[in-house]
């Protein structure tokens, strides 16, 4: 999932029929008469409420409750057309579009598409079981990084968005993941694990020297740079 930059509203990975009515809710009944349920991309808005818990007053994101199961409010959680088997969305920084992964027989392939479901472009036409994870637009639009799986590698590549061509910027035995752009788009933080052990390093795009930022002996993941630079990440011990 991912904010869109400037609203109350960000972009999911769901599942075709997660958004029930709350007739079916009430009653049990959510009948499946098409035998499958594939993912697919949605616009949600953040909606605030006021609750009230354990005598406190409080204003939330959580989605309110109908016969104990969470439902979204009427209009605020909308399906994007043409991304059915869509996962790993991530806006463009104007806000304008999405790029995202689209799998088919066991091969994903990188894509983007307007919000509402126009201009659906595929940028990859891979049929070999390539598998992707994670693309991310750089802050100026103008690349796509995001780490691919082919061969019984997984490095990290960048694509450039004019000229249709991608570029390998790791080629080594271990696994590369989880990339993240710095906000001025000169580094290039991810996950990778060259001791065994899965740590955050930086990679400096122009002269591709890359530093170890976290040490730790149970594994970091999934690192995200927040707005003054700070890293957040997942610590497994």
């Amino acid at each position: 999932w991912d904010f869109i930059d400037g609203q109350n509203q960000i972009v999911v990975t769901g599942m075709e029929g997660m958004v029930p009515s709350k007739a079916s809710l009430v009653t049990g009944m959510d009948p499946d008469l098409k035998g499958y349920n594939f993912t697919q991309l949605w616009v949600m808005d953040i909606v605030e409420r006021e609750d009230k818990k354990h005598g406190q007053e409080f204003t939330t994101w959580a989605r309110d409750k109908i016969a104990g199961h969470k439902y979204f409010e009427e209009g605020a959680a909308r399906a994007i057309p043409n991304t059915l088997r869509a996962v790993e969305p991530n806006v463009h920084p104007d806000g304008t579009k999405i790029v995202f992964c689209q799998y088919s027989d066991g091969t994903q392939n990188l894509a983007t598409i307007n919000l509402d479901g126009t201009d659906k472009q595929m940028l990859t036409d891979f049929h070999d079981g390539t598998w992707m994870q994670t693309p991310k637009w750089s802050p100026d639009g103008k690349y796509i990084a995001v780490a691919i799986f082919r061969n019984y590698r997984q490095n990290l590549y960048l694509y450039d968005v004019e000229a249709g061509t991608f570029e390998a910027i790791t080629w080594d035995a271990w696994e590369e993941m989880d990339v993240e752009w710095t906000a001025d788009g000169s580094e290039l933080f991810f996950t990778a694990d060259p001791t065994g052990v899965h740590n955050i390093f930086a990679m400096d795009l122009e002269s591709r020297d890359v530093r170890q930022i976290t040490n730790v002996v149970g594994s970091a993941q999934s690192g995200i740079l927040t707005p003054e630079g700070n890293l957040i990440y997942n610590y497994y011990s």
